[in-house]
């Protein structure tokens, strides 16, 4: 037996927005009553960035969510606005995206930017 990709889609409607949502499981065993039995994570109803953990004492653990899929960009500032990082992250789809950075101890400043929306997070490392 193989694996199969499946995607589900949700539709909401709110008087200010319409948002699609889809939900892609890495696998789906063949033979699963996809239909019957669904496990569905969280719905991202808006763009985010999430910190595992701040302040870190290690790497600095973060989660892209993305309602809509688009081009990534992640950038570090440290104290003083000074660039110490800018990575592009590739085009991404909707959906969470675990992302990770090693920094020298400090205090620092994340942008996370997906097209026209972006996320600034003050972040210190130990």
């Amino acid at each position: 037996m193989g694996n199969l990709r499946c995607c589900y889609y949700f539709y909401l409607t709110t008087p200010a927005h319409d948002i699609t949502w889809a939900y892609c499981p890495e696998e789906v065993p063949t033979g699963t009553d996809t239909l019957g039995a669904m496990a569905i994570g969280s719905l991202i109803l808006e763009n985010s960035v999430k910190l595992s953990k701040n302040p870190s004492e290690g790497p600095v653990n973060l989660t892209l969510c993305l309602v809509e899929p688009g081009d990534a960009w992640i950038s570090v500032y440290d104290h003083t606005g000074s660039l110490i990082k800018r990575e592009g992250l590739g085009f991404l789809k909707a959906g969470e995206h675990p992302y990770s950075l090693s920094l020298s101890p400090g205090i620092y400043f994340l942008i996370a930017q997906v097209g026209q929306w972006s996320e600034t997070k003050r972040v210190i490392v130990r």
